[in-house]
C-alpha cells in the first residue's frame, strides 16, 4: 500500500505519523452523531463525535502518538483529538460509514482497558457532620500528638469536618457520568427512608482498630461507628449494602476490597494514594501504633445522627473543610 507522511494534532501538541493515500479528512459507551443526524454511508465522508471521557485521551493517543497513529493507519479513518485546554469530552473521527466504525470499536476497546488506571473521582459517603463528635476527634488526634509525639509524627490526621463512613468508591469522569450518578442515589430517597422505617440513624463512634493485622506495622487506623439502638443494630450495615447493591447493579463499582464499615482518623504519612484510591505502601508506609492503642484503643466519641447520604468528590473541600458534595438524600 502506499503510504505519505503527514502531521496531525493532538490538543497543541504535533505528530507525524505514515497513512495510506486517499485517508479521509475529518465521535463513552462510545455513543455517535453523524453530520445532519444521518447515517453516513460507505461513500460518503462525514465526521462523528463519540463520548470519550478528557483523562482517556493520552490513552488514545499513546506515546508519541503511536496509538492514535496505528488506529488512523489501520481504518483509514481521521481522528481529531481536542486540546485538554479545551476540556472536551469527546473525540471526532471523519471518514466513511466503514471507518468511522471501525475508529470507534478500536476506541472503545482502548477505553475499556485503560478505565480502571483512572483514579477514583467521587464516593459514596455518609458523613458524620456532628459538632460534638467532631470536637472530640480533634481534641483526641492533638493528645496524641503532645503524649505520643514519636507516633503523631508518622499519622496524618483525618481533619474532623471530613469524617465519614464510605459506603462505595466511584469514578465519575464526566459531569453526565455525575448527574446520573446523583439522580441514581436521590432515586433511592424513599427505600432509604423505609429501610430505617423513618426512624433517625444514630451511631456511636469508638474502640480503634487497624486495618493491618499487626498493630507494629499499621497503616491506616480507624474508629468503629455502631448503631446505638442495638435492637436495629443491623440496619447500617442493611443501608450501605442496599446502596451498594443498586450501585454496583448500574456497573459503578469495581473495588476488589472487601466492605468494612469504619471511619478513618489517621494515616501513615508514608502511605500514598494510588491510581485506584488504594493505599500505595513504600517500606516506610508503616507506624508501630502499638503504644496508641494501648493508651487509647476503648475510647470512645460518642453518639451521633447520621443525616445524609452524599456523592462526594475526593480531594474538593468547602470553606469548612468538608467534602464537597455533588448531591445527597436526607435520612429521617
Amino acid at each position: 500500500m502506499n503510504q505519505t507522511a503527514k502531521a496531525f494534532e493532538a490538543g497543541k501538541r504535533g505528530y507525524r505519523v505514515r497513512i495510506p493515500f486517499g485517508s479521509s479528512h475529518g465521535t463513552l459507551n462510545v455513543s455517535s452523531t453523524g453530520a445532519g443526524g444521518a447515517a453516513a454511508s460507505s461513500a460518503t465522508i462525514s465526521r462523528h463525535k463519540i463520548v470519550v471521557p478528557q483523562v482517556l485521551h493520552k490513552f488514545v493517543i499513546g506515546s508519541r502518538g503511536g496509538t492514535l497513529s496505528s488506529i488512523q493507519y489501520e481504518t483509514n479513518a481521521r481522528i481529531i483529538v481536542p486540546s485538554k485546554h479545551d476540556k472536551c469530552d469527546f473525540i471526532e473521527v471523519e471518514g466513511s460509514s466503514k471507518e468511522v466504525l471501525m475508529a470507534e470499536q478500536r476506541i472503545q476497546h482502548i477505553v475499556n482497558a485503560n478505565i480502571q488506571k483512572v483514579p477514583f473521582t467521587h464516593f459514596i459517603s455518609l458523613p458524620i457532620s456532628d459538632v460534638g463528635v467532631q470536637r472530640r476527634v480533634g481534641d483526641f488526634q492533638k493528645a496524641v500528638q503532645q503524649e505520643l509525639p514519636t507516633v503523631a509524627e508518622r499519622l496524618s490526621m483525618t481533619n474532623p469536618a471530613q469524617l465519614h463512613i464510605t459506603a462505595g468508591m466511584l469514578r465519575l469522569i464526566t459531569p453526565e457520568q455525575v448527574a446520573k450518578a446523583v439522580e441514581m442515589l436521590k432515586s433511592l430517597q424513599a427505600e432509604v427512608c423505609g429501610l430505617l422505617d423513618d426512624k433517625p440513624l444514630v451511631i456511636k463512634l469508638g474502640q480503634l482498630a487497624a486495618m493491618e493485622a499487626s498493630l507494629s506495622q499499621a497503616r491506616t487506623i480507624y474508629v468503629h461507628a455502631r448503631e446505638l439502638d442495638e435492637s436495629s443494630s443491623e440496619k447500617l450495615l442493611q443501608l450501605c449494602a442496599m446502596v451498594r447493591g443498586v450501585f454496583d447493579k448500574e456497573g459503578y463499582f469495581d473495588e476488589k476490597r472487601p466492605f468494612k464499615i469504619h471511619v478513618t482518623i489517621f494515616r501513615s504519612k508514608w502511605t500514598k494514594q494510588g491510581l485506584l484510591g488504594e493505599c500505595k505502601r513504600g517500606s516506610g508506609g508503616v507506624v508501630d501504633a502499638t503504644s496508641l492503642f494501648k493508651s487509647h484503643g476503648e475510647l470512645s466519641f460518642g453518639a451521633c445522627r447520621i443525616d445524609q447520604i452524599q456523592i462526594a468528590k475526593r480531594f474538593w473541600f468547602t470553606e469548612s473543610g468538608a467534602y464537597v458534595s455533588e448531591g445527597s438524600i436526607a435520612l429521617p
